[in-house]
């Protein structure tokens, strides 16, 4: 009887053993398949997004702070970019084992002439211990546009061949200034030199100016099949090049000489933003949904500000940043647009200034209500 009980007792001992030690197992496994699980994809855009503005600040110093040990060693020393990133969006995520795959549209342009490019970068995320890290980074251009005898041109991927996006004859003679309430007082619209342009993230719309002592701002919708329906394609091709901030006027506004057929632009439709008086356009950007366009600008004797339009249509925001800050003594400048927010900062003039302490700082306004608050 003894015997038995022993027995029954070293059985019940083993099964004790052998279920704690499935339990170990079991919880060992579950660990390591959650390590392996441990990569954090938001964490991973987190990275993006601020890399990305990092570039937009020109701020190249921060930004390398997030590449990983691998490619770091290889980051250029950048003194000086005329070709500068304005604004991006996060088109596709996707998670890859341990790592994280971002195709993000970005829009460049130049500060020195009339260019602009749309390119996408594919940027791949790695956990680096314990740190997201920026490990491999592709670049394709997408679109670029530039000026070639008075002309605004478009050339889409590696194709050899540019398609005609606008001559001067599209862009309209007389426009009104968004300050003009009344709409009374229809002014000539500046077409001597083009200005800063910007292309949207989708690659069918692009932001133009033109300039003189004024400047003016307008969108025009591409369509880029209308090329293999217009006869008489100049067939632009590399020696044309990405070079020129040319004239905006001058010749035959468009026209071409008898018996040459006119070639037809991709550009489909425009719409008119703004007309600004004494004032430079320094650049302009679209919001991450493509809705709103906003303008940098710099007025004569007063200085820097922005201003905010609904891309569809053109309308100015009902908000007047240069009613609502003291431009003169301080500067209006954008930083960066995150999901129905604009980010902005309003930097003293004169850092001894006291009176405008109350504006100075980071500010954001919500694109639904366009109510603004101070960070």
């Amino acid at each position: 009887m003894r015997g038995k009980k022993f027995l029954l007792y070293i059985i019940s001992l083993l099964l004790v053993i052998n279920f704690a030690a499935c339990k170990t197992e079991n919880k060992k496994q579950s660990e390591e398949k959650k390590t392996e699980k441990s990569f954090d994809i938001k964490a991973a855009e987190n990275i993006i997004n601020g890399y990305m503005n990092y570039l937009i600040k020109e701020d190249y110093e921060n930004a390398a702070r997030f590449y990983s040990k691998e490619i770091v060693k290889d980051a250029p020393n950048i003194k000086n970019q005329p070709l500068k990133i304005k604004g991006f969006n996060i088109q596709e995520i996707n998670e890859i084992g341990k790592s994280g795959l971002f195709k993000v549209k970005v829009a460049r342009m130049n500060t020195k002439e009339a260019y602009a490019s749309l390119e996408e970068y594919t940027i791949k995320v790695i956990k680096e211990d314990t740190d997201y890290k920026i490990n491999d980074v592709n670049v394709i251009v997408d679109k670029e546009s530039f000026v070639k005898n008075n002309k605004l041109r478009i050339r889409s991927k590696n194709n050899v061949d540019t398609n005609l996006l606008i001559d001067p004859s599209g862009i309209p003679s007389y426009a009104f200034s968004k300050d003009d309430k009344t709409k009374t007082n229809k002014m000539i619209v500046p077409k001597e030199k083009y200005g800063p342009m910007i292309f949207s993230y989708g690659g069918y719309t692009m932001a133009i100016s033109t300039h003189s002592k004024d400047a003016f701002a307008g969108i025009v919708k591409i369509d880029e099949s209308m090329a293999v329906q217009g006869g008489g394609k100049s067939g632009g091709s590399q020696e044309e090049g990405a070079g020129g901030g040319g004239a905006a006027g001058g010749g035959a506004e468009g026209g071409a000489p008898s018996g040459v057929l006119k070639e037809k632009p991709v550009g489909k439709e425009f719409t008119q933003l703004d007309l600004l008086k004494n004032s430079k356009i320094e650049y302009m950007v679209f919001s991450s949904d493509e809705k709103f366009v906003l303008i940098q600008y710099t007025k004569e004797g007063e200085g820097k500000c922005i201003r905010l339009y609904n891309s569809e249509g053109g309308d100015i925001i009902p908000y007047e940043f240069d009613k609502k800050f003291p431009i003169g003594k301080v500067d209006v400048v954008f930083s960066s647009f995150d999901k129905e927010i604009l980010n902005f900062e309003v930097i003293p003039k004169s850092a001894s200034d006291k009176s405008v302490g109350e504006y100075i700082g980071r500010w954001q306004m919500d694109l639904k209500e366009f109510k603004v608050k101070k960070m």
